[in-house]
C-alpha cells in the first residue's frame, strides 16, 4: 500500500558531535554481532522506530551526524542532517527510495552501509506491512475516509487538544437525503457509487487541518478546526459542490447538514448529541440545508 501522508520523523541525535567520532568504530560486525544487530532491528514494528534503531546503530560504525530515509510519500529522519551528504538507493518492497548519511568526515569504501542496509530491508518490511494493517482497520474501504474507530479516537483527541489551546472546534454530522430509497429503486451498486463520489466531494472540500469520517450508512461527520461561523462557510460549499457535481446530481442527490461547536466541558457525547439536534431540526425543515446549534 502506498502511504499518501507525507510524513517527517525527526529524533534528536543524543550524542554530542565532540564525542560521536570517539564512539563510532571503523570497520564490519563480526557474525555474532550481526545477529545481535538483527535482533535489535527487529524489536519494533513502528517504522520511526525501526529507523531509529538503523541509525543508531550506524553511528557505531560510521562517522554519523545524521540519517535520512525518503521511500515513497514517507520521510523518516534522525539527527542532524546539515553535514556532508551521501546518497544511496535504498529497495523495499519493490520500490526505490533514498538513504541519505550525513557524515562529519569522509570516508573510503561502503561496505559498512552495503551491510547495515541489508539488515534494514525486513524489519522495515515488516514495520511498514503492520502499519499497513493499522491503517487499514481505520479507513472506510467504500469511500477512503476514517471510519467509526478512527473518528472516535480523533474526537477525543482533539477535544482535549480544545481544552488545552482553546483553540475552537465544531462537529458536523451529514445525512444523504433518502438514501434508502435511492438504495432500495436503483440497487446498492448505484448507492455504493454515490457513497463514493460523495466521499471524494467532502475530502476535495474540507481544508487540511478539518477531518471528514463514514460512520456507516449514509452517515458523514467532519471535525472542523474552527468555530461556528467557519462551520457555517463548510456547509456553504458542500452543499454548493453537490449542486455542481454531475455524477451526483444525476441521481438528484442532496444533503442535510447539523453541527455544533465545541463548549468548555463537553465531551464525545455531549458534543454528537447537540450536532445531532441541529441535524434533525434540518430535517424537520425541509433536508437539503444546514442547521447549526447555539
Amino acid at each position: 500500500m502506498t502511504y499518501c501522508n507525507e510524513a517527517t520523523v525527526c529524533s534528536d541525535n543524543p550524542t554530542q558531535k565532540g564525542n560521536l567520532l570517539q564512539l563510532f568504530k571503523p570497520g564490519l560486525p563480526g557474525q555474532a554481532e550481526l545477529f545481535n544487530l538483527l535482533q535489535y532491528l527487529h524489536a519494533s514494528l513502528d517504522p520511526q522506530e525501526v529507523f531509529e534503531a538503523f541509525a543508531t546503530l550506524a553511528g557505531k560504525y560510521l562517522p554519523l551526524a545524521g540519517v535520512q530515509l525518503s521511500f515513497d510519500c514517507q520521510q523518516l529522519q534522525w539527527g542532524e542532517c546539515n553535514a556532508q551528504g551521501l546518497s544511496r538507493p535504498f529497495v523495499l518492497r519493490g520500490k526505490t527510495g533514498t538513504l541519505k548519511y550525513y557524515l562529519l568526515q569522509p570516508i573510503n569504501g561502503t561496505k559498512v552501509m552495503a551491510l547495515l542496509e541489508s539488515l534494514l530491508q525486513q524489519p522495515m518490511h515488516n514495520a511498514l506491512q503492520h502499519a499497513d494493517i493499522r491503517r487499514q482497520a481505520l479507513i472506510d474501504t467504500l469511500t477512503g475516509l476514517g471510519n467509526r474507530r478512527l473518528f472516535e479516537r480523533n474526537i477525543n483527541q482533539s477535544i482535549c487538544r480544545s481544552q488545552r489551546s482553546a483553540a475552537p472546534l465544531s462537529l458536523l454530522i451529514l445525512d444523504l437525503d433518502n438514501f434508502k430509497q435511492l438504495n432500495d429503486t436503483l440497487g446498492h451498486e448505484v448507492g455504493d457509487r454515490v457513497l463514493t463520489e460523495f466521499g471524494m466531494l467532502l475530502q476535495n472540500t474540507i481544508r487540511a487541518s478539518d477531518q471528514a469520517f463514514r460512520l456507516g450508512g449514509d452517515e458523514f461527520v467532519i471535525l472542523v478546526e474552527g468555530d461556528k461561523q467557519g462551520c457555517a462557510r463548510l456547509c456553504q460549499r458542500i452543499l454548493a459542490g453537490l449542486a455542481n457535481h454531475p455524477p451526483l446530481a444525476r441521481y438528484a442527490v442532496k444533503v442535510t447538514l447539523g453541527g455544533t461547536q465545541y463548549r468548555q466541558g463537553d465531551d464525545m457525547g455531549s458534543l454528537y448529541r447537540r450536532a445531532d439536534k441541529a441535524l434533525y431540526q434540518g430535517k424537520k425543515a425541509g433536508r437539503n440545508n444546514y442547521r447549526l446549534a447555539g
